[in-house]
């Protein structure tokens, strides 16, 4: 399994001492770790989505009244608004208003959220 996580030095320290953890990445000829920027997090994500073989990401990152674009597939750059997400954040509901007021269910993974 595969985590991205955004902590300090400090906490890594706490995390590589736990016996399930196999190895943190580390910059290439360094012994410390990684720092992976947001957007390439957000390509290996699509990445993944993709894939012929499951891949699970927490999203947790959507709650209701959000407003979302859809980022990638056929609704590309429709906005709407988060009214439900699932039990394992993988799918979302948001509220349309161009198509009346439809509800659609979308892979939180094809959606990005709006920031004012």
């Amino acid at each position: 399994m595969i985590v991205f996580a955004h902590v300090g030095e400090d906490e890594i320290l706490k995390i590589k001492s736990h016996s399930l953890i196999v190895k943190i990445l580390t910059q290439p000829g360094s012994k410390s770790s990684a720092q992976i920027p947001i957007e390439q997090i957000e390509r290996l994500k699509i990445l993944f989505a993709q894939s012929d073989y499951p891949v699970q990401f927490e999203h947790g990152v959507f709650s209701m009244s959000d407003n979302v674009i859809v980022s990638r597939g056929k609704l590309m750059g429709l906005k709407g608004e988060i009214v439900g997400v699932a039990n394992d954040c993988s799918i979302v509901r948001i509220s349309v208003d161009f198509l009346g007021g439809a509800i659609l269910e979308i892979k939180s993974a094809d959606i990005e959220k709006i920031t004012k």
